[in-house]
């Protein structure tokens, strides 16, 4: 009988004194045709059979947001903005999703003096802020005023009215055009931008180039004043990207775009580590139907809504998409949603055929061995302060050891070769 090989790498926080093996680095998404079920650390070099999907269309917009161009979800309500302005210029919308109806306009600024929308072309958020991108870029390429709006979240939540809101400006440049761009012509430039995300304490953009079919990834602070962005990466994604929205906790960014010919596409950036977005998955979903997507928002974890401009063809619309049987697998080997902490008195190591659980003597912990697709394979209550769990049962792959105590929880992963 071949001797089985096991492996633990920790998904939450490594703690002294467990063992760990060496990582081994490959694919270790289920969903990808090169999955590499020996593989521990994911290098980013996942590959994945072409698919194409169907959204769902939710409504039709109103005048009020043909050129919608930015749209999160918040307080139970989609947020959206126009680009150039249209009848309401900076005007933030809040669009109730049973009514389908617009509830709430703030305004950036005052009653006397609205703030400037150039060309609005993201929103994003964080806990306690809205943050909306002025930074389209694509008539020259030589926009020297790009800037980002800062909205404090309590400045609209006290009340249900509309609302004028002063902003913080954060303005900044790219680190690679000139301090003062030459013009070029219509939809040429490489620094043209209209998709955003905060994430960690930082705002990410995610340019859209019209010469070489990529996007490239600047960082920025999220805090007021004139900066100079961080270009970290890279990533060719042949086509142009129009929006972007990101699920912190579980580490999945979204963005939506389309080709030079109106094909539509989404792409999935997940599994990455800190902001090398482009270092973990990456996953390209074709979108059936014809329509000018600009603007993407999560309404949870599976399942996305996406905004499109009326154009001559066809209406400003939003769309629903569910990517639950895309991401079923890598959500089985991250922490539940709701872990905010994790025990720190828990070890665990393998070898020869047993994983070792050590903890507090007297505590009771639960402790659940579950598939990478989320199926149950063991489930034992842990008393001692040592326990011995049997492993060479089960078939190679990846699995998850779930241990929950007093409602905490750690999650680690582990792999079985043969």
């Amino acid at each position: 009988m071949p001797i089985r090989i096991f492996m633990c790498l920790c998904t939450t926080l490594l703690y002294a004194g467990m063992t760990q093996a060496q990582p081994i680095p490959g694919c270790t998404d289920r969903a990808a045709n090169n999955f590499n079920a020996a593989a521990t650390a994911n290098n980013g070099t996942c590959t994945y059979d072409a698919i194409t999907l169907t959204p769902t269309l939710k409504f039709l917009h109103n005048d009020t947001l043909n050129e919608n161009s930015g749209t999160v979800y918040w307080n139970s309500w989609l947020w959206h903005h126009n680009d150039n302005g249209g009848p309401f210029p900076s005007h933030l919308f809040a669009t109730d999703t049973a009514t389908r109806t617009i509830r709430r306009m703030i305004v950036l600024g005052t009653a006397l003096s609205y703030l400037p929308q150039v060309d609005w072309e993201d929103i994003a958020q964080d806990d306690t802020h809205l943050y909306v991108g002025d930074f389209g870029n694509n008539v020259n390429g030589a926009r020297t005023d790009l800037k980002i709006y800062k909205l404090a979240k309590s400045a609209i939540s006290p009340t249900s009215d509309n609302v004028f809101v002063t902003p913080e400006v954060i303005s900044f440049r790219y680190p690679d055009q000139a301090v003062s761009p030459t013009p070029v012509a219509v939809n040429t430039t490489d620094f043209d931008c209209e998709a955003m995300v905060a994430y960690n304490g930082r705002l990410y953009l995610f340019t859209k180039q019209y010469t070489g079919g990529q996007t490239a990834l600047y960082e920025l602070p999220n805090t007021a004043g004139t900066h100079v962005a961080t270009k970290l990466a890279t990533l060719n994604i042949n086509g142009l990207i129009t929006g972007a929205d990101i699920l912190p906790d579980r580490r999945v960014i979204v963005l939506t775009g389309y080709t030079l010919t109106q094909q539509r596409f989404a792409y999935l950036l997940y599994d990455f580590t800190g902001n090398a977005f482009f270092g973990g998955n990456k996953r390209r979903i074709g979108l059936q139907g014809i329509a000018q997507t600009e603007a993407v928002a999560f309404l949870n974890n599976n399942r996305i809504v996406m905004g499109s401009e009326k154009a001559a063809s066809f209406p400003a619309q939003m769309e629903a998409l569910d990517l639950s049987g895309l991401l079923k697998d890598y959500y089985a080997l991250v922490p539940l949603a709701n872990i905010k902490k994790e025990m720190e008195d828990i070890l665990v190591s393998c070898r020869n055929g047993w994983m070792t659980v050590t903890q507090k003597t007297g505590q009771k912990t639960q402790a659940s061995i579950y598939t990478s697709d989320g199926r149950l394979c063991r489930k034992v209550t842990l008393t001692a302060a040592r326990t011995d769990l049997p492993v060479s049962g089960l078939s190679a792959g990846t699995y998850v050891l779930r241990a929950s105590r007093a409602g905490k929880m750690q999650a680690l992963r582990f792999v079985i070769g043969n």
